[in-house]
């Protein structure tokens, strides 16, 4: 191991996560929306040519299910463009039992794009609601943190501690799969739908891996894409993010959700 003249090193910890454990855990939806989700949250993604929006549904428990995939192709500075993420946000989903459901919270990233389009569209769709993220690729650093006052360009700018999330969200992938009608905490689903989930999805998922890198003296854990494509894991991590500020800010509870919404449901008309 070299460590001098700020020289940087590095080497995996532990092994890669195949991607098929993930095709393992496709099961099949009775409706866009599964029965027992009850809280729908976005994340997306700015590349420079498109705009990628991953939709997740989350249960009591944790219990995650992809919902959709979106890909808004065109300049991130165009509102043309930007009119149709704006379709996106708002699209409506129908629920197992019967409802239509909207995406509750968003985590929309800034990075690689002018941040203050963005913020234009937290303030279009609501500060709350909409909320624009950078990440904080600092080992210990909570999920999400969200300040308590608006900034100078009056939205909530969020910091996500990305490897946290991915570090949570890996173990809850590796995790054996379980039956489908079985509702299990912290599990994650997939639908048998190739447009929202195939391999391609599987394969951007799993394409970190925890290393220890050396550097100014240093020993840092972190994750690394190792050049291959992520956007669904980052979306992932932004929709993650969206869930735990709305536990945390707003004490979102997915167990008094769902017994409030099993009652709406179920109450005679």
């Amino acid at each position: 191991m070299n460590t001098t003249l700020g020289e940087t090193w590095e080497e995996a910890v532990g092994e890669k996560l195949d991607h098929q454990v993930l095709m393992d855990k496709v099961v099949r939806y009775t409706a866009a929306v599964p029965s027992r989700v009850v809280y729908l949250t976005a994340g997306i993604d700015s590349q420079r040519n498109r705009f990628e929006m991953y939709v997740w549904g989350w249960a009591p428990g944790e219990e995650a299910f992809l919902v959709d995939k979106i890909i808004i192709m065109g300049r991130p500075d165009e509102e043309e463009t930007l009119l149709r993420v704006d379709v996106a946000i708002n699209k409506k989903y129908r629920h197992a039992d019967g409802t239509e459901m909207t995406i509750s919270r968003v985590c929309w990233d800034t990075g690689g794009i002018d941040g203050e389009i963005v913020y234009q569209r937290s303030k279009k769709h609501g500060v709350f609601r909409v909320l624009p993220v950078k990440g904080a690729s600092v080992y210990g650093k909570p999920v999400i943190t969200m300040p308590k006052t608006r900034n100078q360009r009056g939205v909530y700018l969020c910091e996500v501690g990305t490897d946290t999330a991915k570090e949570i969200l890996y173990a809850r992938m590796k995790a054996d799969p379980t039956p489908a009608d079985e509702a299990t905490s912290y599990a994650i689903r997939f639908p048998d739908d190739p447009e929202i989930f195939s391999q391609t999805e599987a394969q951007q998922l799993v394409a970190e891996e925890l290393v220890e890198k050396w550097e100014k003296g240093k020993m840092r854990l972190l994750w690394d894409n190792k050049k291959r494509r992520n956007e669904a894991l980052d979306c992932l991590v932004y929709a993650y993010a969206a869930l735990r500020v709305s536990v945390q800010r707003w004490q979102l509870d997915l167990a008094v959700l769902a017994k409030s919404r099993e009652e709406e449901t179920t109450r005679p008309t």
